[in-house]
């Protein structure tokens, strides 16, 4: 029956999708009106940036820094005492953007509906029935053509634990996500499945929520932001002329969070024989921020691209030509897919 009404209706080429979910009981949303001064404050605070949490690190890396949940970054929770340390984690940070605050945080949740009303997954049908729409917009897949349209929900939730636990728990098992802030919008807390991605107005707030919880940090940024102590910099020195093969690693990890010249640097303080790995790897990092800052094709540059480089080309691409580039000419069918669904403005999940 329901085949035969969808042969029906594609006859027709007006609104068959708002007909069709009518007669089968479900109605498509409608932004909500109300919340005009919403999009009026997104405008003026994060202008250019979707309201998706996984591109918030990509739209606004300015002031982005990223906490990991779990020791060791340790990516999910196997025991109620991890779940505990990355739920005191969230709430910790929480705490501090929100001054303590006992007023309500906006709840944002953006969801994508590709294929019409038919397939609405059971997320979308219970958000669509009971949660405010704040917008609606369209984002295409170049290559297939197809229209991709997201929808914005917007609530409200208490900033206690008995409200955001549940919630939390589930984004921490990678079964939601969503983006959590106050009225003002003057940060975003979006948390993932192994950490959360915290965005502020200025770098001044960054660098102080960074090195508040510098033991949260990714890996690579604890060491880096450590070994500006002079003290512990001559301490690496000495073991890279020792030929202490950590302290190739550490370089390796450092090169994440310097630029060009000063990662020279760092390599220059390995013995020769240790110096191979970490010249390549700076070659891929100059790479890298040389095409996120100024798009250009990478044609020529994919062939001694590691898989590696490649992954992170993917992540830090701000181009839809460096991104097709990657999805015709990728070395892997990873690397391809990730990079199609960036051009769709999905997550491409870990790479």
């Amino acid at each position: 029956m329901i085949s035969g009404l969808r042969w029906t209706l594609a006859r027709f080429p007006v609104r068959c999708d708002e007909i069709a979910a009518g007669l089968l009981g479900f109605r498509l949303p409608k932004p909500e009106p109300s919340l005009a001064w919403l999009t009026e404050t997104w405008e003026r605070r994060w202008s250019g940036a979707l309201p998706i949490s996984w591109m918030l690190k990509h739209d606004l890396s300015r002031t982005w820094v990223r906490f990991h949940s779990l020791p060791g970054s340790k990516r999910y929770a196997d025991s109620d005492d991890e779940y505990e340390i990355l739920l005191a984690r969230h709430h910790q940070v929480l705490s501090e953007l929100h001054g303590g605050s006992a007023r309500d945080l906006l709840l944002i949740r953006t969801r994508a509906d590709a294929r019409g009303r038919f397939s609405a997954s059971k997320d979308f049908r219970l958000a669509a029935r009971t949660t405010p729409l704040w917008q609606t917009f369209l984002d295409r897949d170049d290559s297939a053509g197809d229209p991709v349209r997201w929808y914005t929900f917007v609530d409200r939730i208490a900033p206690t634990r008995e409200a955001l636990d549940p919630l939390l728990r589930r984004i921490a098992d990678d079964e939601d996500r969503a983006i959590l802030t106050n009225d003002q919008l003057d940060w975003l807390y979006a948390p993932y499945d192994g950490g959360a991605d915290v965005i502020v107005e200025t770098v001044d707030r960054r660098d102080q929520l960074r090195t508040r919880h510098i033991d949260w940090l990714p890996t690579g940024a604890q060491i880096y932001l450590k070994v500006e102590d002079p003290d512990l910099r001559d301490h690496l020195r000495r073991r890279g002329a020792d030929g202490d093969m950590p302290a190739r690693d550490v370089v390796v990890e450092i090169l994440a969070f310097v630029n060009g010249d000063e990662g020279r640097k760092w390599v220059d303080l390995l013995p020769l024989d240790q110096r191979e790995f970490p010249e390549r790897r700076l070659r891929e990092w100059t790479l890298i921020r040389e095409v996120a800052a100024k798009p250009r094709s990478i044609i020529d540059d994919l062939a001694d691209a590691s898989d590696w480089c490649q992954r992170r080309l993917v992540e830090h691409a701000m181009s839809d030509l460096v991104l097709e580039e990657l999805a015709g000419h990728g070395w892997s069918k990873r690397v391809r897919n990730a990079a199609r669904q960036r051009l769709r403005g999905h997550s491409p999940g870990p790479l």
